[in-house]
């Protein structure tokens, strides 16, 4: 029996372009395919195409197949096409294939930010010094500098000459750790550096680009009436993201506390915003009602609005999609057509799949379009599992519908991204969703009475207060037990599978489909059996870990679900240090007890485990007198060592970890080269593994 689909893909024409093209996106950036063969599927398939077109009509029914396997062929090259064209490396004459660490000159795209030991901006670079002459480049720069007076006063628009060499962004390189380096490649920035006062010279002001000017003004308007009106920091920081998604001031335990109770949606700009505020201008224009072309002007006006805070707020990947969904509503209003959230859907991801195609790796736009898919497709149903005559009930039943079939589909995003699944996400965003739109709302009236002390500071301190009562709400509700269940692993094939299970299941439920009910159903059992296959391995492991953390030792022993931990001790600390270097690696290795491991041993600095053997060299270390034997050598925490004296250690591996000064690594580097003897530096290589099994 063929598989009939939805019949809101059938209502989707542009679906079809849209999927081959994200296939044509991934294929291209994960595999080695020569970007002429997307060419050659481009061109391919608009012969076909355009030969369709000539052949008889009787004949385009028995073939159309083919048109349509054409059309995916196509689109699957424009695809490949898009994404080897946007990605800079594959640019001979791009700054990051031509810098050779020459003098440049950068200019900030934005205010330096304050961190807790530097200030940090964005950059664009400008120009190089080549030939003795400055030739005009186009490229970024993250700029750290040292956070003293002489840096505090750089804002958007200031320009300098750095002469000290820019380096690469790199990942950590620990295992199961974030990919920053692709993350930040995906915005164009592939260089970093660190500046002190001593590297900067002639610093100056050069023209911003006048519309980005414009709303950046905007931006420090907005952000200065919430710093005069609203006083506390926290309170500040969640409205200054609820209002325009600016982060920068945000507590990370906050954050987290958000997240762990499944409403940081809340504090960022997406579909929820732009709708309120959509809403909001409907009622402003309601008397543009009466005629065809008052309609019309009223589209315009409330397209210009929502597109003008969508640039406020930073045009993320979320919010364009919202402008634009609600940009083809307002349209469809003023001409007194609906439109197809369906449509509306794959038309906003085709266009900023178009101009932004590394969009798809974007965590906001999956889980953006997820939701709202999610939302289209089952809130319906759900609404009508319960019916009440009180309104109020039935209000709150509706709320709670909401948020529910939002989860559908983005519960595997949320286990692949965020490796946990918040318990009370119902009870949270029934309470938090409504009183975060009523802050909203008084944000927005906070603004436009800015100027009226009396009653701005009156506004200012409802918001002030609701907010801490919001954050309170949120913490407590993240403190009680069971809040949230936490290292969660689930790969990205994992992810994929359940996502085809719970749509096929879902979709069989509401058709009332007994065999698409039980093909949703083996795609759960292949997701069980994978998930348990690999619980099985884990439990077989054994192995060590020597992470790169700057500045800091540290190495996990593993067996099995149990771990030894040895460093320092403030990566044992549940604060960023942990959570962004190591608890990754121990949610990938599904690690959950820490014990002292049976057959663990130290003894002379020397760590014994399931028959291999770890020499660990620090500042305490000395050399000894008789020959040892070990299988590996660790360098830590920045001894006085030269290379050519250990002559009594036989090894088969120097690893070199993170808190090892770079100049001295280097060092020890020329020495192992010279002496044949293999080497590992984990600032360079990330983290080393060894199997002990």
């Amino acid at each position: 029996m063929p598989f009939n689909p939805p019949v809101f893909v059938k209502q989707i024409p542009i679906l079809r372009m849209l999927l081959s093209m994200c296939l044509g996106i991934i294929l291209q950036y994960n595999t080695p395919i020569n970007v002429s063969i997307f060419g050659c599927m481009v061109i391919a398939g608009l012969l076909v195409v355009i030969t369709f077109s000539f052949i008889k009509f009787a004949n385009q029914f028995t073939l159309n197949y083919l048109q349509g396997f054409a059309i995916i062929i196509c689109f699957i090259g424009f695809g490949g096409l898009l994404s080897y064209y946007n990605n800079d490396l594959n640019n001979k004459n791009s700054f990051v294939n031509t810098y050779k660490q020459e003098p440049i000159i950068v200019q900030l795209l934005e205010d330096v930010a304050s961190k807790p030991k530097s200030y940090k901006a964005n950059a664009k670079i400008v120009a190089k010094f080549s030939k003795n002459q400055w030739v005009p480049t186009n490229g970024k720069v993250i700029i750290y500098t040292k956070k003293d007076s002489a840096f505090a006063h750089l804002k958007m628009g200031n320009a300098f000459v750095v002469s000290k060499p820019l380096t690469r962004v790199v990942n950590s390189g620990n295992p199961g750790g974030y990919n920053y380096a692709r993350f930040c490649s995906f915005q164009g920035i592939y260089h970093q550096i660190y500046l002190t006062q001593h590297d900067v010279e002639q610093q100056n002001s050069l023209p911003v680009n006048g519309f980005t000017s414009f709303i950046y003004s905007i931006q420090q308007k907005v952000l200065f009436v919430l710093k005069k009106y609203i006083k506390d920091e926290d309170a500040l920081s969640i409205a200054e993201a609820l209002l325009i998604g600016y982060r920068e001031d945000l507590d990370k335990d906050l954050v987290k506390a958000y997240s762990n109770t499944g409403v940081v949606h809340i504090i960022a700009i997406s579909g929820m915003h732009l709708g309120m505020i959509y809403w909001m201008l409907l009622l402003l224009f309601k008397a543009f009602k009466q005629t065809t072309h008052l309609k019309i002007i009223r589209a315009i006006v409330v397209i210009i609005v929502l597109w003008l805070f969508s640039a406020v707020a930073g045009l993320t990947p979320s919010i364009v999609r919202s402008a634009i969904m609600f940009s083809f509503i307002a349209i469809g209003d003023g001409f007194n057509k609906k439109t197809s959230i369906y449509n509306s859907l794959a038309l906003s991801a085709f266009i900023i799949l178009l101009f932004q195609p590394f969009a798809l790796w974007d965590v906001g736009f999956q889980l953006s379009y997820a939701a709202v898919l999610s939302i289209a497709l089952f809130n319906r149903k759900i609404k009508r599992w319960f019916y009440f005559k009180n309104k109020l009930l039935q209000g709150f039943f509706n709320l709670n519908a909401v948020t529910l079939s939002a989860q559908v589909l983005t519960l595997p995003i949320v286990l692949y991204h965020f490796h946990q699944f918040p318990t009370y996400f119902l009870l949270t965003n029934l309470i938090a969703v409504p009183i975060s739109s009523i802050v909203l709302f008084a944000e927005i009236a906070l603004l436009i009475v800015g100027n009226f002390e009396p009653f701005a500071n009156w506004l200012g301190n409802c918001i002030n207060n609701t907010i801490l009562w919001l954050n309170d709400f949120i913490s407590g509700a993240d403190s009680l037990p069971f809040a949230s269940i936490q290292n969660i692993y689930v790969s990205i094939f994992q992810a994929c599978v359940l996502m085809v299970a719970i749509s096929v299941i879902c979709y069989a439920l509401m058709l009332k489909h007994s065999k698409k009910l039980l093909l949703g159903i083996s795609f759960f059992a292949v997701f069980l059996g994978v998930r348990m296959f690999d619980i099985i391995q884990k439990q077989q492991q054994k192995k060590i870990v020597i992470y790169n953390v700057p500045l800091y030792t540290g190495i996990d022993f593993i067996d099995g679900k149990n771990y030894f931990f040895w460093g320092d001790t403030t990566l044992q600390q549940a604060g960023f240090l942990q959570n962004f270097h190591i608890k990754p690696s121990r949610i990938l290795h599904r690690l959950s007890n820490e014990i002292m491991i049976d057959g663990l041993n130290f003894t002379n600095n020397i760590f014994t485990f399931n028959h291999k053997k770890i020499l660990i060299i620090d500042k305490y270390w000395q050399n000894p007198e008789t020959p040892i034997n070990v299988d590996f050598v660790l360098v830590t925490q920045n001894p006085k060592l030269y290379i050519n004296q250990l002559k009594n250690i036989n090894t088969k591996l120097f690893v070199f970890d993170g808190s090892n000064p770079m100049w001295k690594i280097e060092l020890w580097q020329k020495d192992c080269i010279n002496l044949h003897l293999p080497h590992h530096i984990t600032a360079l290589q990330g983290a080393y593994e060894i199997n002990c099994r």
